[in-house]
């Protein structure tokens, strides 16, 4: 189903057709009164528990103090494609 983008009716129009039609002036945000690096809460949202997702985990709790995490994943468990697929066959090469 195609849908026509430039539309200024229906479930397409943006938030920014409305600020244009209507001439003012809209914030969609506060400005803070405070330097950029100061410290604040970070909330955080990860898609995927695999290698990377784990990594990302890993260095925000041992470079972050103030923080929220919601880390998403399909799978019943963590892992990504490691624990989606099974490799037959793979081994490594040096005894461990």
């Amino acid at each position: 189903m195609a849908a026509n983008i430039n539309s200024t009716s229906g479930p397409l129009r943006s938030v920014h057709q409305d600020v244009c039609a209507s001439n003012s002036v809209a914030t969609p945000y506060k400005m803070r009164n405070q330097p950029i690096h100061a410290n604040r809460h970070l909330r955080v949202i990860c898609v995927g528990a695999g290698a990377s997702g784990i990594y990302m985990a890993y260095k925000l709790k041992s470079k972050f103090t103030d923080f929220t995490l919601n880390l998403y994943e399909k799978n019943a468990d963590i892992g990504g494609t490691w624990y989606e697929n099974r490799y037959p066959g793979c081994a490594c090469d040096v005894p461990a």
